[in-house]
């Protein structure tokens, strides 16, 4: 996965322009200007297509310079003043960089400008006014990025100054989950594997080491791991039929012939399988040790390194047996999903799909209708929301049963399968079928069921299941670890950004749910 951009937007005579020029600069990273791509593309000037083609003429050309620029690729990018205003552009911005809009006031800006006659917009007779106009008119826009530094009293070099200083120039953005206590901190950036014994100190989390990784992962990093941090190494059979006791008591042995004690510390290498695995043993060697979770897939980056909960399977179910032991840090390194296979990087997009029916219906838009590549600012957006709900609810007692979503059908679908089905492709099916299970109660959007079923299709996510009998899925389902007196319980979707935790339904119901999701079924 390429570095996030930083993109540039804002009025004339912010100065976009000088400041992502210096800034590039200052970052190492390329600068791209869409006015100047625009005019390029067009083989004149700015000024000269307003006068001969009109400004919608410009503006479908800006829309694609924006697109030939959006995916990420640790750029810095200055948008035309306008540019943004169109609705697939901010989408494709801000699914492949994190936006910034540089402000000034009114006066200033125009002071700026001068008499610069290659602006067609405030050409002609009282350019204020038409500046003011043309402020008013976009208000809305430029008010709705988060990200504002007002450059009414400062220099270009004072604006890159602060630019530099944002989180995500620094390419490595730390956020913080202040639950289950004492609380860690989650770090999203690059590299961070090459700096592993560094990251782990400022963590406070002591030697000796002991990496947990899998026959997967272990050939991709043991070498660079080892060159950055002094630790044993652990390498355990790949999949999810191995999260299991038998894993695990080999686990324990190893920490034991290893002299692994109470000041160790576990460091989880991997997918979700080590984590829940690795974390488990950690929190039940001696009575509990301290871990760190350094995920490897993108389900495990937005869903098992978060929330504290570790466990391992049975074979009459998933995750039966567990505990809630949180990470003493997450170290998110996105250039391990630069290894990742297609068909694995694309089910960690299950997880973030749910996240936004859960609780970020612009994030679920923008899955619908931007770019099909995996942006890093939904990758945050996904984190953020899980951290908000785990602090609200470290326990799963209330809120956090709303991560639920997709999951009941999901792991029952997993056991059905022997675990042979990916997780990934478990919750997509399962978001479907909770979609289906709440528009059978009555209780969602009339359209949600296509919309779930076609951004699912759209990124490539199973939305049927074949070869599993029905009766095995649903006895998988009666093991589920959150039924109640007997009863499957469900999450469900009302729209996107808005669930119901706790629901039940008949059994015929849920059958008939299950079968609709067989392939071959409409």
């Amino acid at each position: 996965m390429q570095p996030l951009n930083i993109v540039l937007a804002g009025p004339p005579g912010a100065g976009k322009s000088a400041v992502g020029r210096l800034l590039g600069e200052r970052l190492n990273r390329e600068f791209v200007d869409t006015d100047t791509l625009v005019e390029r593309m067009a083989g004149k000037p700015i000024h000269q297509m307003f006068e001969e083609q009109g400004e919608p003429a410009f503006r479908q050309m800006e829309i694609e310079a924006c697109r030939q620029v959006a995916e990420p690729a640790d750029r810095v990018i200055a948008c035309g003043g306008g540019a943004l205003m169109d609705a697939g552009s901010r989408i494709l911005m801000e699914a492949g960089g994190t936006l910034v809009c540089l402000t000034g006031e009114p006066e200033v800006l125009l002071a700026r400008l001068g008499k610069d006659g290659s602006r067609p917009l405030l050409a002609g007779a009282s350019p204020s006014e038409r500046l003011q106009d043309l402020l008013e008119a976009r208000k809305d826009t430029y008010d709705s990025i988060p990200a504002q530094v007002d450059t009414t009293s400062l220099s270009v070099e004072q604006v890159a100054d602060r630019l530099v200083e944002l989180p995500l120039a620094k390419r490595t953005v730390r956020m913080t989950a202040s639950r289950p206590r004492p609380g860690y901190e989650v770090l999203l950036g690059e590299q961070l594997i090459s700096n592993l014994s560094a990251l782990l100190e400022q963590a406070e989390l002591s030697p000796p080491y002991v990496v947990v990784s899998d026959s997967n992962v272990a050939p991709l990093y043991e070498e660079i791991t080892r060159a950055s941090l002094e630790c044993s190494f652990i390498t355990v059979p790949a999949g999810e039929n191995h999260k299991s006791q038998e894993t695990l008591y080999q686990l324990y042995t190893t920490f034991l012939d290893s002299g692994v004690d109470r000041s160790s510390t576990v460091v989880a290498l991997g997918g979700g399988v080590v984590l829940d695995l690795a974390g488990f043993a950690a929190a039940t060697y001696m009575r509990g040790i301290r871990w760190a979770a350094l995920p490897t897939t993108l389900l495990a980056v937005v869903d098992a390194s978060l929330g504290g909960k570790v466990g391992i399977n049975l074979a009459e179910g998933k995750n039966l047996i567990g505990a809630f032991h949180p990470p003493g840090v997450v170290l998110a390194d996105l250039s391990t999903l630069a290894t990742l296979p297609e068909v694995e990087a694309r089910t960690g997009l299950a997880e973030m799909i749910k996240a936004a029916l859960i609780g970020d219906a612009d994030l679920f838009t923008s899955m619908e209708s931007g770019p099909t590549w995996i942006g890093r600012s939904w990758i945050h957006r996904a984190i953020q929301l899980k951290l908000t709900i785990v602090d609200e609810d470290p326990q799963e007692s209330g809120r956090r049963e709303a991560l639920n979503l997709g999951h009941t059908f999901a792991h029952a679908l997993e056991a059905a399968s022997r675990y042979r089905l990916p997780h990934g492709q478990a919750v997509a099916i399962g978001l479907l079928g909770a979609t289906r299970l709440a528009g059978a109660l009555d209780r969602c959007e009339s359209t949600l069921e296509d919309r779930v079923q076609e951004v699912l299709l759209r990124f490539g996510l199973p939305v049927r299941f074949s070869g599993l009998d029905t009766d095995r899925i649903l006895d998988a389902m009666k093991q589920d670890k959150k039924r109640k007196q007997g009863r499957s319980r469900f999450v469900i979707p009302i729209r996107p950004g808005r669930v119901e935790s706790g629901i039940e339904a008949p059994e015929a119901l849920i059958r008939d749910v299950v079968d609709g999701l067989r392939e071959g079924t409409p």
